[in-house]
């Protein structure tokens, strides 16, 4: 015989088991429907100022991973979608967009960058709060001294490519130089690493003196009438952006292509906008071209064009190679946990425009080439891109032994 108070326990029970139920179902709803929501991979760049036309096409190259990965079903079974934020080409800005990416945005993954100054800002904030991060600067020390387990490089470094231009030289029986680079952190690091390096390979050019106009400069003429006076045999420059359009259209009327060789960065994003104001004959290196001869390219550059109805630029590849840099290592890890895409990110072997790359695990850059060689008219084209003496050099005969790498580390880490 079951007592009044019995019943009434009985019935208490009963509701409390219930209410619990709903909420262990509620908990699942809740949960699964968050492992089906997006794959969130936070982008940081600038699309104004002096990177103008490298935003653009990075917003391309983006655009046609993300259709081409969605169009197979996403990744895990979820959707991949890209949240950009401006840094507006500021490290304090950088900071600020990526802690929000990270914290109101929930991404993933963090992805982007092009200055040396918003590089070395969103590294901090990823190995604070030890998220991935691929980088796609240049500025060496990212992955040197100060590298760690959590940044990546997505292109070759400035160790890489000034050595690149380096190598270019050769041959060309110049004996005297002239360097023109912004005065900020990279162009710091690049003269330095030009320097120590022609010292080896062309220790017979002497160079006679070096320019450094501040990142914002605009009027490059009293620059130019320094190097005319000096007349070095070749002037070597790392100007990018719309800095570079200043520089060669005020050198023009001076005369410093008929006199004086030049070699700069010929990164399509820098020389395609400029048309026939570039030149003709132009020693140069670049992050990619689509001349680099692979079969990966071919199809790239085919449906880039099928696609924007333009060429791509070095932004558009390396931005493309980045998300499936990404998506390889998520696959491979089956999972988005921040520490299993780290480890899986040193094992993935990435099929992009350059063929193949992957991640060296002592430092965490990638084995991209160097493209170099010297300019010439594209063929029904009013634009000039690297398209005589052209050569990819891979990234193993340019980077830093792991060894140097980590008596970098050390080095920095005693200071």
């Amino acid at each position: 015989m079951i007592m009044k108070g019995e019943k009434g326990m009985a019935k208490r029970t009963t509701i409390l088991i219930s209410i619990m139920s709903l909420v262990l179902i509620l908990s699942g709803v809740l949960w699964s429907a968050e492992m089906k929501g997006p794959i969130k991979i936070g982008v940081i760049y600038s699309k104004t100022g002096i990177l103008a036309e490298h935003g653009r096409h990075a917003d391309m190259g983006i655009g046609m991973a993300l259709e081409e990965l969605n169009a197979k079903g996403g990744l895990l079974g979820r959707k991949v979608e890209t949240i950009w934020r401006d840094d507006q080409s500021k490290a304090e800005v950088a900071t600020r967009e990526a802690n929000a990416l990270l914290f109101d945005e929930k991404v993933d993954v963090l992805l982007g960058t092009l200055l040396g100054n918003t590089g070395n800002a969103v590294s901090v904030v990823s190995k604070e709060q030890k998220v991935p991060f691929i980088v796609l600067t240049q500025i060496g020390n990212l992955t040197m001294e100060d590298g760690h387990r959590y940044i990546f490089r997505g292109v070759s470094s400035s160790i890489m490519n000034s050595r690149a231009q380096v190598l270019n030289l050769q041959g060309k029986k110049f004996r005297t130089a002239w360097t023109i680079t912004f005065d900020y952190s990279f162009g710091h690091q690049v003269i330095t690493s030009t320097k120590e390096y022609m010292a080896q390979k062309v220790p017979e050019i002497k160079i006679l003196g070096e320019s450094w106009p501040p990142l914002s400069e605009t009027d490059f003429t009293s620059y130019i009438s320094q190097i005319m006076r000096a007349k070095p045999d070749v002037v070597i420059a790392y100007i990018f952006g719309s800095g570079l359009a200043a520089f060669l259209r005020q050198a023009r009327p001076q005369g410093l292509f008929e006199k004086i060789n030049i070699a700069l960065d010929c990164n399509p994003d820098n020389i395609r906008p400029l048309g026939m104001d570039f030149g003709k004959g132009i020693l140069g290196w670049a992050f990619y071209d689509i001349t680099l001869d692979t079969p990966n390219n071919k199809t790239f550059v085919k449906n880039f064009v099928d696609r924007y109805k333009e060429y791509p630029a070095f932004t558009a590849a390396v931005f493309y190679t980045g998300i499936y840099s990404i998506a390889n290592a998520i696959e491979k890890a089956g999972t988005t946990d921040k520490e299993a895409i780290v480890d899986a990110l040193e094992k993935v072997r990435v099929p992009c425009p350059y063929g193949e790359i992957s991640y060296r695990a002592c430092d965490h850059q990638g084995t991209f080439p160097v493209v170099v060689g010297e300019t010439s008219l594209m063929s029904g084209k009013n634009w000039y891109l690297l398209g005589q003496n052209v050569r990819g050099i891979p990234a193993e005969q340019l980077w830093p032994t792991c060894e140097e790498v980590m008596t970098a580390r050390k080095g920095a880490a005693k200071k």
